[in-house]
């Protein structure tokens, strides 16, 4: 009898402890839930997380990122690893204030785009693209008939609606990234300072009124000239063209910065002050540069009055380590490779805010080899000597022929491998020479990097060249591996490519 007693109660208990996992599993064992960071944007937003390494300095430090890109059925939606999920349908597609508001006016307990964002994710931070920084004169009555109108008045009327959508929640931590400057050549003073007086406002008291789940970061800022109101002229991707798009050096920059606001104002619903840490030109092992890869020591010096409590320093590649938390140090022995390599360093105060600076170090050889040195402010400490001779091999295509068929079409060409991280961008420029056939139409170039540029064919026979400057500031994608090349052309026209070559003071490789 004793025996079926205790038989039975130890069935009891094992059949508790089934139950016990297998119905809360969630409470009994899951580790603690990371904190979910949503990001809506377009272009901009999907090049600075890219670029400035957002999603990877997030993870490091227990964060997963999701972002949204433009409506498409297989790829909108990124989930944490970056890969593509599906999409969350905004309406219209549209990302500026109005197409903002008509998102935020969504029910937020529906099968829409807004009701998944808030069953998601805990912060939600939403950018602009740069068009929206054409902005027009207020004039009232044609604002309330076309709430699309870019105007100063409809843009606060969006964001006031869109405020009023955030105090219903918060639980919820909401972040507006300002959008970024134009490009001097597409814009004007007015405009520009229209634009300025925006983002001004949304950083204000009179628009956050001092909320809690309520942040700006402003990205404006920190690419926009102090004096103009444009993008600033090291981070224009083209000097001389319209693109407003920032460059990926702007981006490495900018997201490190995004990543310590989501950080801090998730701890601490607060951000740190930033810049806190700068540095001075490099000093090398030599006065002239003479092996392929050099070796720099960083000066760096802490410049924020806050008490620092850590300092580590990484070069996103898997090399760091910590420093003393001392107001200056160096870092000794910094190999340099072809391209442009970023230094991080991240300090942490005693209260736990964080706050990071990178540094560009960029080194391109050639016959005269230099290393560069730039910060955030740009400011470039140079290094250069005679290096010995090397060779500098070239992989091509030759007489490469794209086939029209009477769509607009885009053809990726593969198996180009020109490293241009070795040639000095003050003599250097990529040059292309191709034949049009019979049609003329005008194809597009795009490089990655680099820029894009038209393809004119004249009326004379036979080829035509291409020349693409190449610029210190797009050197971050060190190596040429595709060209792409969009047109629309005849079915059955020919475009033929006949060189790609790089040259180098009037000498070709």
């Amino acid at each position: 009898m004793r025996t079926n007693i205790k038989r039975k109660a130890f069935l009891l208990v094992i059949t508790a402890i089934v139950l016990f996992v297998f119905i809360f599993p969630s409470r009994a064992f899951s580790s603690p839930k990371k904190p979910n960071i949503f990001f809506l944007h377009h272009s901009v937003g999907g090049s600075l997380i890219r670029n400035g390494s957002v999603r990877q300095i997030l993870a490091e430090s227990g964060f997963d990122l999701w972002d949204h890109g433009r409506n498409h059925s297989q790829n909108g939606l990124h989930n944490e690893k970056g890969e593509p999920c599906g999409c969350y349908w905004i309406p219209e597609d549209n990302t500026y204030p109005d197409g903002l508001a008509k998102l935020f006016r969504l029910n937020p307990k529906g099968e829409n785009a807004l009701g998944r964002i808030l069953k998601k994710h805990d912060v939600i931070l939403f950018k602009s693209c740069f068009p929206a920084s054409h902005i027009q004169e207020d004039h009232i009555v044609t604002d309330l008939l076309k709430p699309k109108r870019r105007s100063l008045y409809n843009y606060r009327r969006h964001y006031l609606s869109i405020r009023d959508t955030v105090d219903k929640h918060p639980d919820k931590i909401f972040v507006i990234v300002t959008q970024p400057p134009l490009h001097p050549n597409v814009t004007d003073s007015n405009e520009a300072q229209r634009a300025r007086t925006f983002v001004d406002w949304v950083k204000s008291s009179e628009y956050l009124g001092g909320r809690e789940n309520l942040f700006v970061f402003d990205y404006f800022n920190l690419l926009a000239d102090s004096k103009t109101n444009m993008l600033r002229r090291e981070f224009q991707t083209n000097q001389k063209g319209k693109n407003s798009h920032p460059s990926n050096v702007a981006q490495m920059f900018c997201g490190l910065h995004l990543a310590d606001f989501i950080i801090n104002i998730y701890k601490f619903k607060r951000n740190a002050n930033l810049p806190i840490v700068t540095f001075d030109n490099p000093k090398s092992n030599g006065d002239l540069i003479r092996v392929c890869e050099p070796v720099l020591n960083l000066s760096g010096r802490v410049i924020s009055r806050e008490n620092i409590k850590r300092i580590f320093w990484s070069d996103l590649k898997g090399r760091g380590n910590e420093l003393p938390p001392r107001k200056s140090w160096i870092l000794h022995n910094l190999t340099l490779r072809p391209g442009v390599t970023k230094v991080v360093v991240t300090a942490i105060n005693e209260q736990g805010l964080r706050s990071s600076s990178v540094v560009g170090l960029q080194y391109y050889s050639g016959k005269a080899k230099k290393a560069i040195i730039f910060d955030e402010s740009l400011r470039c400490g140079i290094i250069s000597g005679m290096s010995y001779s090397e060779e500098n091999p070239y992989v091509g295509k030759k007489h490469l022929i794209i086939r029209g068929n009477g769509q607009h079409k885009r053809v990726t060409i593969k198996g180009l491998v020109l490293d241009i991280s070795d040639f000095d961008p003050q003599t250097s420029h990529l040059e292309i020479q191709y034949d049009q056939g019979s049609d003329k139409t005008k194809p597009k170039l795009f490089i990655s990097g680099i820029g894009s540029m038209s393809m004119d064919v004249d009326d004379k026979p036979g080829y035509e060249k291409i020349v693409i400057p190449l610029q210190r500031f797009t050197y971050v994608n060190n190596i040429l591996e595709r060209l792409i090349i969009r047109g629309n052309w005849k079915k059955n026209s020919k475009v033929y490519i006949d060189s790609v070559k790089l040259v180098c003071s009037g000498k070709d490789y």
